[in-house]
């Protein structure tokens, strides 16, 4: 979809491997827009860097394995991608349209989406390649933080009594 703004992605995935080569892009999800994101990777020859991995039931694994998260959408509600994501210990780069409510971690990052910042997000990502720490297990600190389900239905009952 258009709001994903996985065309963005592309263009700045495409600079990003003129400084790292062996990089690859794995989109997880479905959309209508697949066949134009096909067109574009194939016009700028990404077909052996970029895979789509459509809907899947085991996000997780993807998590685990991936070194960074991206998300520059142009717009979006809450972004369960980008809590599953620090969940996972990941360093995410997200758009400054998305709300801030998502960033529950210090792994988040902000970035601006116009065609003047694709260079920030190259050189988010080198940091991000660079800076990579062994996984850890997500804390107890982030667990009993804002999503926390118990904390929550405390929050909840509050309201009502």
């Amino acid at each position: 979809r258009e709001e994903k703004n996985q065309g963005y992605t592309l263009e700045f995935f495409t600079r990003f491997l003129q400084k790292y080569p062996n990089a690859v892009l794995v989109f997880c999800g479905g959309g209508p827009d697949k066949e134009k994101l096909e067109q574009q990777i194939t016009s700028l020859g990404l077909q052996q860097k970029v895979r789509f991995a459509g809907k899947v039931p085991n996000v997780n694994e993807y998590y685990i394995a991936a070194d960074v998260l991206v998300q520059p959408s142009v717009y979006e509600g809450l972004p369960l991608t980008l809590l599953e994501g620090q969940a996972a210990d990941l360093p995410c780069l997200a758009s400054s349209n998305i709300t801030r409510q998502c960033e529950v971690s210090e792994n988040v990052t902000f970035l601006g989406i116009a065609p003047s910042d694709c260079e920030k997000w190259v050189e988010a990502l080198l940091h991000c390649k660079k800076e990579k720490k062994h996984r850890r297990q997500v804390s107890d600190e982030w667990l009993n933080g804002s999503f926390d389900i118990n904390r929550q239905a405390q929050i909840l009952q509050k309201i009502y009594e």
